[in-house]
């Protein structure tokens, strides 16, 4: 997957008609964490950059994610996006990694 799945249209129920505001914020918040990271491996960024984005993936897409899971049924989250969005997210964190290896390996070099 190359991008974070877009926020599937909601599905009207009985009760609701839209999504709740916490959602939306939800889905805001991740989609800036991830453009941001993404950011950083596209780049060839300094390994203390690249560690900020890594953490700043695990303290908040992560618990995001969490979060969206555990009111998943009440808010009609599909699974399927939020396994979509886990997906990806693991496998941008894997690209961050590589790259901070990557970047690092390259500073070693320049004290030679």
């Amino acid at each position: 997957m190359l991008r974070l799945p877009p926020l599937p249209r909601f599905q009207p129920t009985a009760t609701s008609t839209a999504w709740s505001p916490t959602v939306y914020e939800a889905y805001e918040l991740l989609s800036t964490t991830v453009l941001s990271a993404e950011g950083a491996v596209r780049q060839d960024g300094e390994p203390i950059r690249i560690e900020h984005h890594i953490d700043h993936v695990l303290q908040t897409a992560l618990p995001i994610l969490e979060a969206m899971e555990e009111k998943a049924a009440e808010e009609g989250i599909p699974v399927e996006w939020l396994q979509e969005a886990a997906e990806y997210t693991a496998g941008l964190l894997t690209r961050l990694m590589e790259a901070h290896h990557t970047a690092g390996l390259e500073d070693t070099e320049h004290i030679i």
